[in-house]
């Protein structure tokens, strides 16, 4: 499977209002993500993703283009400590959903007006999709 650059992310809230987890799947298998790392600068191996809590569940953040994400993090300087190094770092669908843990949703392009939220439900729906959970 080739893997595009950008998401149509007016697409896929198309295929979850639908209920298509197929679709879905698809779409983020097919396509590249932009995930942040946020660290202090002091040489760490960790290459742990950010994370936020939407309404008690957590989720993992990612951006459908460099662009969203350095509009993102330009936007919400006060989100970081100033001693914090910020980097991006680019995976493709099926490594970006290997990062997903259990009881994780998904956001995409969060507060950007192009964004959507995948609740830990349909996250599950799409391990299960894709033969990774039961």
């Amino acid at each position: 499977m080739s893997v595009q650059p950008s998401l149509d992310v007016e697409r896929l809230l198309e295929a979850v209002d639908r209920g298509d987890v197929p679709s879905v799947t698809n779409q983020i298998q097919s396509h590249e993500f932009v995930l942040l790392h946020v660290g202090e600068d002091d040489d760490s191996e960790d290459l742990g993703a950010l994370t936020a809590d939407y309404e008690s569940e957590p989720y993992l953040v990612s951006f459908s283009s460099p662009e969203y994400a350095k509009k993102f993090v330009a936007d919400h300087a006060d989100l970081f400590d100033q001693d914090d190094e910020i980097s991006g770092f680019i995976v493709d669908g099926e490594t970006l959903l290997d990062y997903l843990d259990d009881g994780y949703g998904l956001l995409i392009n969060p507060e950007s007006g192009s964004g959507a939220r995948l609740n830990s439900h349909w996250v599950a729906d799409i391990l299960v999709e894709l033969g990774l959970a039961e």
